[in-house]
């Protein structure tokens, strides 16, 4: 009996991969921003914590998105179908 080829996901599938990868990486940015500001409100300062919380979530994101970049096709989540042997494989 031959072997199936792993079957590609459907484009809606990639497509809504990729949009929840986009989502996540632009709230990793404005998210401890807005913590900074909450923090500066709390404690009086001007915009101590608000420029180190988007200046860490900027580096955060960043960090991230190379990563996802430095991915390889095999690696991203949505080739992860079955393998030759016909089990689910990374």
């Amino acid at each position: 009996m031959r072997d199936k080829p792993p079957h590609d996901p459907p484009p809606i599938v990639i497509a809504y991969q990729w949009a929840a990868r986009i989502t996540t990486l632009a709230i990793e940015m404005v998210v401890p921003g807005l913590a900074g500001v909450w923090i500066d409100g709390r404690l009086g300062t001007k915009v101590l914590f608000t420029l180190a919380g988007f200046a860490a979530g900027i580096t955060f994101a960043i960090w991230q998105l190379i990563k996802i970049a430095g991915q390889t096709t095999d690696e991203r989540p949505e080739h992860k179908g079955p393998t030759k042997r016909g089990k689910l494989g990374p």
